[in-house]
């Protein structure tokens, strides 16, 4: 059974039932969470009639789950850089514009994560990536946690070494 960020406290199913304040009480946030936990939009999409959305705090779209505002972010991601064939700088500058936000930065802090130059096309197969490096940008590690649970603690733990087999 699946649960809430690794905490053991709620399945996913019980958290589709919850509203966003009582998905955060059930990961043990407070409403000092970024606020992309808060309105449940890891990468703090704009409202734009996103299936699923209302508008949540600050003019932000707001998911009933995490799981549908992951899929909201990876849906704009296959859009501008898949569809619409935007490099990496072409789509960060469209997704956070200089008049809101350090472009620059955020497209530096991108070619760092994912190893894609701003002027080089992102291949599919980096899509997720792209997804997990908004996602740490727009709300830091607790982001991490929260939109990706137990995924994240399992990548921090190194893999078993290899041995040989013992020679007979």
């Amino acid at each position: 059974e699946e649960q809430l960020a690794g905490t053991g406290r709620v399945s996913a199913q019980e958290l589709g039932a919850l509203t966003i304040d009582e998905q955060l009480g059930a990961a043990g946030l407070t409403m000092d969470a970024p606020l992309s936990v808060r309105n449940n939009n890891p990468g703090n999409l704009r409202m734009a009639g996103q299936p699923g959305a209302e508008e949540g705090i600050e003019g932000f779209a707001s998911f009933s789950t995490p799981g549908q505002g992951l899929n909201a972010l990876t849906r704009q991601i296959v859009l501008d850089t898949q569809t619409r064939g935007l490099t990496l700088g072409e789509f960060i500058t469209k997704y956070a514009p200089p008049s809101e936000n350090d472009t620059e930065g955020y497209i530096r802090f991108m070619e760092q994560k994912t190893g894609i130059s701003r002027d080089r096309r992102v291949p599919d197969f980096l899509i997720r990536d792209i997804a997990r490096a908004i996602v740490e940008f727009e709300g830091g590690k607790l982001a991490l946690r929260y939109f990706f649970g137990d995924e994240m603690r399992a990548e921090t733990i190194p893999p078993p070494v290899a041995q040989a087999p013992t020679p007979p």
